[in-house]
C-alpha cells in the first residue's frame, strides 16, 4: 500500500518506489491530492513531503530520494520558484547519471522547451528573484536542461487532468517491472508475430478543433470575449481549453486555469470560484485583478450560480480579456457566452479506430487477426466518438478472447463501463424532477422497440 512519509520518521533503511519532486503552491491540493489517489490504488509506495516542516534540514529530503528507484518531477509554471524544487531536481539528476534512479518528467503547464532553456514562465520564476543563492543558479540551469532528455509525460498530450494521471500509473508500473507489456491475447498471436504498439497520434485533429475555436475567441481582438465550449463528458472539452490557455498566456498579464469547478463547488460551495478568483475582494469593489487584461479557464462549470458574479464584474473586466469556460450543460453559463459557444466534436471513424485498438489490444497484429476488425468497428459505432467511451470500451476488452468479445456486445446496452456509468450518472442527477421523468419514459420507450 502507497504511504506518504515526514522525515522524522523515515528510518535509514526505508525504500520506496517512487520520489514525488513538485512545486507545492499550486499543485498539491488538487493535482497532486488526485495522483496520490491513484498512486495508492495501484499500490505504489511512493515519498511525498507533505509531512515536512518548514525550514527542516534538506537531508530528510535527500535521503528520500536515495531511497526511492524512480523520481517524478512535476514541472508546473510555479516549479522555479522554488529553491527546496529545484536542489532536489540537481541531487535528482545527479542519481539519475549515476544511473542509480529513473526519472519520469510531467510538463504540467509548461512545455520541455521552456524547462530546457529556462525561458517563459519559468525563466521568469528562475531570474526574478534576485535575493537567491546566485552560484546555485548553474547547477539548477544544468539540472533543468539535462532533464528534457528523458521521455516525459505532457498534460497537452492529454484529454485532462485524470487522463495524465493515468498515463503517470502506467508509466511508473512500466518502469518498476521492466515489462514491456506484451499483447495479453497471445493465445491468438505468436512472439515472432506481435509488433510494439504505438500511442496514435490526433495532433491533426486537436489542431483542426483549436482552428474551430479560435474561429470564435481571437486572442488579438481588442475587445473582451468569453467562449463556452461544450460537449459530453469525456468529449475532450478541458483538453482543447488547456490547448487554447497555453498558447495564448503569453498574450496577456494575468492567466489562470480553474480546473474541476463542479467538484470544488460540491466539495466548498457554490461561491467557491468568485472567492478563489477575487481572493476575497467584493466584486463591486473593483478587484485588482480586473484591472488588467486577463485570460481566465474556467473548466467543467456545471450551474449558473457558479459564475453568475461575473456578469456583475463584465463592466470591470479590461477591455481584450478573454474568457473560456468549459461545460456539459449549455444552460449553465448561457446569460455569460450568448450564442457564442463551440460544440466539441466525437473523433471521426478513424481517429476512433485508432484510439479503440490502441486499448484494445497490446500489439499492432492482433487488431487484424480473425473476426476482431469487425467486432472492433461495432465498439466503436457504439462510442459515438467520444474518446473517454472508446478509451475505457477498449480497456475492458483488452486480452479477451473473440468468444467474450461477442458475449460484451451482446450486453452492452444494458451493462455499461463503471467509469462511463459514472459520469453519465453526474449528468442525469443534476436534471430536475421533471426532466428525469421525461429522460426514464424516453429510455422505457426505446428499450420496449428493441
Amino acid at each position: 500500500m502507497a504511504a506518504s512519509s515526514s522525515s522524522a520518521m523515515l528510518p535509514e533503511s526505508e525504500s520506496w518506489q517512487v520520489f514525488i519532486n513538485f512545486r507545492g503552491t499550486d499543485l498539491r491540493k488538487r493535482f497532486i491530492s488526485h495522483l496520490e489517489g491513484a498512486l495508492k490504488r495501484g499500490e505504489i509506495k511512493y515519498f511525498i513531503d507533505k509531512n515536512l516542516t518548514p525550514g527542516e534540514d534538506l537531508d530528510a529530503l535527500y535521503r528520500g530520494i536515495a531511497q526511492s528507484e524512480i523520481a517524478l518531477s512535476i514541472f508546473s509554471s510555479a516549479y522555479a520558484e522554488s529553491d527546496w524544487c529545484l536542489n532536489e531536481l540537481v541531487r535528482i539528476m545527479e542519481r539519475v547519471e549515476e544511473e542509480k534512479m529513473k526519472i519520469i518528467p510531467v510538463f504540467f503547464e509548461v512545455t520541455p522547451e521552456e524547462i530546457k532553456r529556462q525561458k517563459g514562465v519559468i525563466g521568469s520564476r528562475l531570474y526574478e528573484d534576485t535575493k537567491r543563492d546566485r552560484p546555485n543558479i548553474p547547477k539548477w540551469e544544468k539540472a533543468l536542461t539535462s532533464v528534457t532528455k528523458k521521455i516525459g509525460l505532457k498534460l497537452a498530450d492529454c484529454r485532462d487532468e485524470d487522463d495524465l494521471i493515468e498515463k503517470i500509473v502506467i508509466a511508473i508500473k512500466k518502469q518498476l517491472t521492466g515489462n514491456s507489456y506484451v499483447s495479453s491475447v497471445s493465445s491468438v498471436v505468436t512472439t515472432s508475430q506481435q509488433q510494439p504498439k504505438e500511442m496514435p497520434s490526433f495532433e491533426d485533429e486537436m489542431n483542426r478543433r483549436l482552428e474551430q475555436l479560435q474561429e470564435k475567441i481571437d486572442v488579438d481582438f481588442a475587445e473582451t470575449q468569453i467562449v463556452g465550449i461544450v460537449g459530453m463528458p469525456g468529449i475532450g472539452k478541458t483538453n482543447l481549453a488547456e490547448r487554447l490557455f497555453e498558447r495564448s498566456r503569453g498574450k496577456f498579464t494575468f492567466a489562470k486555469k480553474f480546473l474541476r469547478i463542479r467538484e470544488e463547488s460540491q466539495e466548498h460551495g457554490s461561491h467557491w470560484l468568485m472567492g478563489e478568483l477575487l481572493n476575497g475582494q467584493e466584486v463591486n469593489g473593483q478587484p485588482k485583478m480586473f484591472s488588467c487584461k486577463i485570460l481566465l479557464l474556467l473548466d467543467d462549470v456545471s450551474h449558473k450560480n457558479q459564475v453568475d458574479f461575473l456578469l456583475e464584474s463584465l463592466e470591470s473586466i479590461r477591455r481584450g480579456s478573454k474568457i473560456v469556460i468549459t461545460t456539459r450543460d449549455k444552460s449553465s453559463i448561457q446569460e455569460l457566452v450568448k450564442d457564442n459557444t463551440y460544440l466539441v466534436p466525437g473523433f471521426n471513424d478513424e481517429d476512433a479506430l485508432k484510439l479503440f485498438n490502441y486499448n484494445a489490444f497490446n500489439d499492432k497484429v492482433s487488431a487484424s487477426i480473425g473476426n476482431f476488425p469487425k467486432l472492433s468497428k461495432k465498439f466503436v459505432d457504439y462510442a459515438g466518438g467520444n474518446p473517454r467511451a472508446l478509451e475505457e470500451l477498449g480497456k475492458d476488452l483488452c486480452g479477451k478472447n473473440v468468444a467474450q468479445w461477442d458475449e460484451r456486445l451482446e450486453k452492452l446496452p444494458h451493462c455499461c463501463s463503471e467509469k462511463i456509468l459514472t459520469e453519465l450518472r453526474v449528468s442525469y442527477d443534476k436534471l430536475a424532477d421533471q426532466q428525469k421523468d421525461a429522460f426514464l419514459d424516453i429510455a422505457c420507450f426505446f428499450r420496449s422497440e428493441e
